[in-house]
């Protein structure tokens, strides 16, 4: 079929709202693959759900100036044949891998200037005002000549201790540590890869509080214990994280929402007479593909129903954002009115919560869902840790890789039976 023999005159032709997908078949006669590669990447929201005008470069759609003259200036070094774009995009990831933290915005910033090599230890401050210094380059536990960014955080005798008592069991060593930046955009891809965790967030708030003993010495004289150092990192870390728990639970005392259960290590089973939804994603970024999962289970911990889906995305976001969704059709489809619905993305289940849909990205599926869900008369989406998602996880990586049973929810295989 040619492109003038084609019945469409409008983008909306293209697209299946009932079933929230792209138009395959009108697709492939009026574009070329990358093209279609591209479009069915963009996420489908209802017809509800307007479009709008979005500004690619900022997490909430908007333009400011500050991102304004990032792209100019990134578009101004392009020609350079010394910065290819591999170079960019990497930079780009690694710098995504310290804003996305789940930590306070000063601790960014200071992995950011650690990063850079702009901490203002004694060594730095030396080589850049030289004479003007009067403190000199030393270390001020130690005495080392040159107090790097490297030594302070790991080699001075006392971060080396901070680091032994600490729950990581890591010993630095100096001889051939390849600098500070190296050495977290390793630990950024093991994150990446779902190796690390909550770990690289823990472990910026112990490079923090090292930094921060440091200079309670340096101006205050105040002496620290590495254990103390350890103690206190740890307990702000706990601190934090619960407070994000919290701000996620953001209800309305005239809804007939659940109160919010303690964060448990496993799966926890729902009150009577409710269905708890296990919501994941995969999300293969070299690929542009994602497998979003849903499972439902009832106050007996017993299998109801589930479901998958395979489908072209372009972040996390959308990817998880989809697998709620999924969720939420699935409830509807089997009639349940009192549901919950899980998930071990914490950002996606705040801006439900929040009723703040400010990600551009995964806004149109976020909008779709809080329409979807006006109906209920009981539901609440939960942030949970990734242990107690581990059944809807299994399920998502089977169905990415093209191995996942098609009744998997009425005859579990031995290997999700494991974690039943």
């Amino acid at each position: 079929m040619r492109p003038n023999q084609c019945r469409v005159f409008r983008v909306a032709d293209l697209i299946d709202y009932q079933n929230r997908k792209w138009r395959d078949e009108l697709l492939s006669p009026m574009f070329s693959r990358e093209e279609i590669k591209a479009i069915l990447s963009i996420p489908i929201g209802g017809l509800q759900v307007k479009d709008e005008f979005v500004w690619a470069n900022t997490k909430d759609g908007n333009y400011s100036v500050r991102t304004g003259y990032h792209l100019a200036f990134a578009t101004k070094s392009l020609p350079n044949p010394a910065c290819s774009s591999s170079d960019l995009s990497n930079d780009k990831a690694f710098w995504n891998s310290i804003w996305n933290l789940n930590v306070p915005n000063k601790i960014r910033s200071f992995i950011w200037k650690a990063s850079h090599n702009i901490l203002p230890s004694n060594g730095n401050l030396f080589n850049r005002f030289h004479d003007q210094f009067r403190g000199g380059s030393a270390c001020p536990r130690c005495g080392e000549w040159n107090e790097s960014v490297e030594h302070l955080l790991f080699f001075c005798p006392f971060a080396l201790a901070v680091w032994k008592c600490s729950g990581f069991g890591y010993e630095p060593e100096s001889r051939g540590f390849p600098g500070f930046r190296k050495w977290w955009k390793k630990l950024s891809s093991l994150n990446n890869e779902g190796l690390f965790a909550d770990g690289l967030n823990l472990l910026s708030f112990l490079c923090w509080h090292i930094w921060k003993s440091r200079n309670s010495l340096v101006f205050s004289a105040c002496l620290e214990s590495p254990m103390e150092v350890w103690s206190r990192a740890h307990e702000a870390f706990e601190e934090f994280a619960s407070t994000l728990a919290r701000n996620s639970f953001v209800q309305d005392p005239q809804s007939n929402r659940f109160p919010p259960p303690s964060l448990a290590n496993s799966w926890t089973k729902p009150p009577p007479d409710v269905v708890k939804i296990n919501c994941d994603a995969a999300f293969a970024s070299q690929f542009g593909f994602a497998a979003a999962a849903c499972v439902a289970r009832n106050s007996s911990g017993r299998i109801l129903k589930g479901d998958t889906l395979s489908f072209r995305a372009n972040s996390t976001a959308v990817a998880e954002a989809s697998a709620i969704r999924l969720g939420v059709v699935l409830a509807i489809k089997e009639k349940w009115e009192r549901v919950i619905f899980e998930s071990d993305n914490m950002r996606v289940i705040t801006r439900l919560n929040s009723f703040m849909l400010n990600a551009w990205e995964s806004a149109a599926i976020e909008k779709d869902i809080i329409f979807l869900i006006a109906p209920f008369s009981s539901f609440f989406f939960l942030f949970v840790k990734r242990d107690c998602n581990k059944v809807a996880d299994w399920v998502t990586k089977a169905s990415l890789k093209g191995v996942c049973p098609l009744n998997w929810f009425y005859f579990p295989p031995q290997r999700l039976k494991e974690f039943l």
